[in-house]
């Protein structure tokens, strides 16, 4: 949907069907129904004004998971796990506004933020291992 969102908004890719039909074979399992049009039940993200706050949510999550993983990459090593809480304590919890929060994730992480641990914490990396031997 984010995707198809975003594609739409350009308004540089054709007709909004043509893209749900690329777009489904890409993202989806399972082949698209012939009369399925669903595409524009995301009315929040069309006609109203929450389309931004839909994706700075899901944002927040993937960020949220990146972070939480940082902890989780410790396995147990003591002193691993104090050198990740005490940079989680001396970014997040000492920067307040006065840094802007995605220099706050790099110098907590290192680099920018990905996806892989929230396709992780939602199992969606299985996904993937399942299209390839299914």
């Amino acid at each position: 949907m984010a995707q198809l969102d975003l594609k739409l908004h350009l308004g540089k890719d054709g007709f909004w069907l043509n893209l749900q039909q690329e777009l489904y074979s890409q993202f989806l399992p399972f082949q698209l129904h012939s009369k399925d049009a669903h595409t524009m039940s995301f009315v929040q993200s069309l006609a109203q004004d929450l389309g931004g706050g839909v994706y700075s949510a899901l944002w927040a999550r993937m960020i949220g998971a990146d972070v939480s993983a940082a902890f989780s990459e410790c396995a147990g090593d003591t002193e691993q796990l104090r050198a990740v809480g005490k940079r989680f304590r001396d970014t997040y919890l000492s920067a307040g506004g006065a840094v802007h929060p995605s220099e706050v994730f790099r110098r907590f992480r290192g680099r920018d933020p990905t996806c892989d641990a929230f396709i992780r914490l939602h199992g969606l990396h299985r996904l993937g291992r399942q299209q390839q031997h299914g």
